[in-house]
């Protein structure tokens, strides 16, 4: 008997320390995604020791927040994801799409319910994956580092009575047919803080229970260190959660990095502006990080960058604009300086030329007229020798006569 009470009270505890719901949810290292999500899709070096991560075996039209369900818990919406990676990226980190290689996911050590945006009307609700533009803060809830527009192509639409249900991607608007929902539909995020857990309020609870006719149950969260088929919570409605333990956590590190393509830079992503925390166990990283940031400001200031629409500081946006213009100013004057000094210099070569020819000419003409006189010399001296010679023939005449 008291073996079986034992046994009973070891296999509780075991369980039970395996498996727990939980108010507060920790924070996970960066480090450990790579290994863990090595399996599921490609780690891709973007330059500076910034990496993303895109999944395997995707469709066409896939989107973050698709393959799953929304439920009500204490820390407001949660994202039930029925994909290996879910717990992952659907929990920590930023999701982008990039024009080359489609929707990428930036890593972050902060746990939430779900990060998305949402959007509303009577009728219809969506949701799109929050930036990495987008931080987290207690007391402020989400803000953006830059006036963040999101397309439509990034959202999911449904009616409100398909809201909770399990095979919510059956009944999806999105694409094209999303952009007239999109443009009369209200903007919303309303995360907070309740004692240290997070909480994503996105559309009120009751209201989605009054626009779908169905009483919304909240539901626990259960946390598991014990990994497990996602597959499994398509026909339930529990709630598992996978966190690695700390031990796991803090063990070595045995991704190899050789396994990382080699990328570009996403031409899209302001990488001055990604606020998410990226708590890598590599100095080497922060340090590139910092130098990254270092020569970005040095070349704003270099360049005299000025972005109107993403600026936050109209005054400082004004000095900036007014320098510039002083600075074109100065140029264009120092421009008109030397094209007046230039064309002073060419009117003065081109009179020191037109003088020289007009003195050339002058010469030219006094050598033409002291030419015919030089010819009637000569003329007159063929006439005085022609005369003379008829002189001495009519001598010679008159000498022959006589004798």
């Amino acid at each position: 008997m008291k073996k079986t009470i034992l046994l009973t009270a070891i296999l509780f505890g075991f369980f039970s320390s395996n498996l727990k719901a939980y108010d507060y949810h920790g924070n996970v290292r960066v480090d450990y995604f790579f290994p863990a999500l090595e399996r599921y899709g490609e780690w891709i070096d973007i330059g500076y020791d910034d990496y993303v991560w895109r999944p395997y075996n995707t469709y066409r039209d896939w989107r973050p927040y698709t393959e799953g369900r929304w439920e009500w818990t204490n820390n407001g919406w949660y994202w039930v994801s029925y994909e290996p990676f879910g717990w992952a990226t659907y929990h920590y980190g930023r999701w982008f799409f990039d024009d080359y290689y489609g929707w990428v996911w930036m890593p972050d050590s902060e746990w939430g319910p779900s990060w998305v945006e949402w959007r509303y009307d009577d009728n219809y609700i969506g949701w799109a994956p929050l930036p990495p533009y987008a931080r987290y803060h207690r007391n402020h809830g989400i803000s953006f580092s830059i006036k963040w527009n999101s397309g439509y192509f990034y959202w999911n639409f449904v009616k409100y009575n398909y809201f909770v249900s399990n095979d919510i991607h059956n009944h999806y608007i999105f694409g094209n047919n999303a952009e007239r929902i999109y443009r009369r539909t209200k903007y919303r995020t309303n995360y907070y803080s309740n004692n240290d857990k997070i909480i994503n309020g996105g559309i009120n609870r009751e209201f989605v229970e009054k626009r779908s006719g169905k009483k919304i149950t909240t539901r626990e969260i259960n946390i598991s260190d014990r990994t497990y088929d996602s597959k499994e919570l398509k026909n339930s409605r529990e709630i598992r959660e996978f966190k690695p333990n700390e031990n796991e956590m803090n063990r070595e590190n045995s991704f190899d990095r050789a396994n990382v393509t080699k990328g570009r830079e996403l031409k899209n992503l302001r990488t001055d502006k990604v606020v998410i925390s990226k708590n890598s166990a590599d100095k080497k990283s922060e340090e590139r990080t910092i130098e990254r940031k270092t020569e970005t400001r040095v070349e704003s200031k270099e360049n005299k960058f000025f972005d109107k629409s993403r600026s936050t500081d109209k005054k400082y946006d004004e000095k900036v604009m007014n320098r510039s213009k002083d600075v074109e100013i100065k140029n264009s004057e120092n421009k008109n300086v030397e094209r007046r000094e230039i064309n002073k210099s060419n009117s003065v070569k081109e009179a020191e030329k037109s003088l020289n020819k007009n003195t050339e000419r002058t010469k030219r003409s006094i050598e033409i007229k002291s030419e015919p006189k030089k010819e009637v010399k000569r003329n007159t001296e063929t006439n005085r020798n022609t005369s003379g010679n008829a002189e001495k023939s009519v001598e010679r005449k008159t000498v022959k006569s006589r004798k």
